[in-house]
């Protein structure tokens, strides 16, 4: 299974920005993602052309999408119903059926401009960026979408297709919910309709933990898709120590996340341990300056500093520290006659860098650390 992760996300709008946000923090995290999304789903149906080839398919799909039209827009809705009733009514009649060839194209191409004038107002109403984003995962196949049967046009039949969903998610992945979704799923746990192992319980908890931290990160809501996946690119050994660390921290976490105590739990721990951690890292990462390093071991050192100069120490920098390439102020004969000097002071300061960088990096929490850094640059 890997850490493949399922998001449910139950539409409280007609907006995608929840969808990407939980998106985000899975693909900082996860192996693979997978989104149960009514407004997701609805979207990979209506930009799908093969969708729009036969009428009754239209006529089905723009009338699944039009109750969203309703929330924003009821003129619109009004329209576009009417619109829909007498297309119905045509090409459900015999009519239709006996209609010369030309003329049934012509009625065909008159739905799809219909069709096409829905989708541009439903994607409107999800978000154009979100969008753009969402279809760019999906062609990447860095997230699929779960199909979803039943429209939310008949909520007893959707509610039961979406609690079987979130049933299959539980026992085959990491499950990320919404607050909805963890809503009916405590409701399910009460009343014995789902039991849940051991074993998932443990990855529910581990799996709302590690979204609860992520999310904490500096300007992660700001970030780009593109941006997100560039760290995960970057921090891909790290990010292997950091899902050890989680993983031992979700034992300590006596709550599922659709209880009250834990947001709480979460918190508690994050200044308990993550906090402390983090500030023990920057810390280190400030005293390991190699130029530094340098100072403390060769510009305190008058007599080599007036027999080399600044020269050596740029040079030897200039692939560490580029802005110190500017350094020099001496004549190159006394640089010559002190290099040797130098250049092993200089040798042995960055070797201890590199070995305090090595330090550093290893630790359990750097992939935390450098993502947060990355996504305030």
């Amino acid at each position: 299974m890997g850490f493949d992760f399922t998001i449910a996300i139950v539409p409280d709008n007609t907006n995608l920005e929840k969808e990407m946000l939980y998106i985000k923090s899975a693909l900082l995290y996860a192996d693979k993602v997978r989104l149960i999304s009514p407004l997701a789903y609805m979207f990979t149906q209506i930009t799908d052309e093969t969708n729009t080839l036969n009428e009754k398919n239209t006529l089905r799909l723009i009338s699944q999408l039009l109750p969203l039209a309703k929330l924003n827009d009821i003129e619109f809705y009004n329209q576009a119903s009417l619109t829909i009733e007498k297309f119905s009514s045509l090409i459900a009649s015999k009519k239709y059926r006996s209609l010369p060839m030309l003329d049934r194209l012509r009625t065909k191409q008159q739905l799809k401009e219909f069709a096409l004038e829905i989708e541009n107002v439903f994607i409107k109403l999800i978000g154009l960026e979100q969008c753009r984003e969402l279809q760019t995962l999906i062609n990447k196949k860095q997230v699929i979408i779960e199909k979803i049967s039943n429209s939310l046009g008949d909520p007893d039949l959707y509610l039961s297709d979406y609690f079987k969903m979130l049933n299959v998610a539980v026992k085959s992945s990491y499950p990320l919910f919404d607050k909805h979704s963890n809503d009916l799923m405590r409701a399910a746990v009460k009343e014995h309709l789902i039991d849940l192992s051991e074993i998932e319980k443990q990855r529910i908890t581990h799996a709302g933990l590690a979204d609860n931290y992520l999310q904490r990160l500096p300007s992660f809501e700001q970030a780009s898709i593109d941006e997100i996946i560039d760290i995960k690119k970057e921090l891909s050994a790290p990010i292997i120590r950091f899902r050890k660390k989680i993983m031992l921290y979700s034992e300590s976490i006596q709550g599922l996340p659709w209880d009250r105590d834990f947001v709480p739990e979460c918190s508690l721990l994050f200044d308990k341990e993550i906090a402390p951690a983090i500030l023990e890292i920057e810390d280190a990462t400030r005293e390991n300056g190699f130029m530094k390093n340098i100072g403390n071991k060769f510009f305190t050192d008058e007599g080599s500093w007036k027999t080399t100069g600044g020269l050596i120490v740029s040079v030897a920098a200039a692939g560490v520290l580029p802005s110190f390439t500017n350094i020099a102020s001496i004549e190159t004969a006394t640089i010559i006659a002190g290099g040797s000097i130098a250049a092993t002071k200089i040798a042995q300061a960055y070797l201890e860098y590199c070995n305090g960088k090595n330090d550093i990096q290893s630790k359990d929490l750097y992939f935390y650390y450098k993502a947060g850094k990355l996504l305030v640059k």
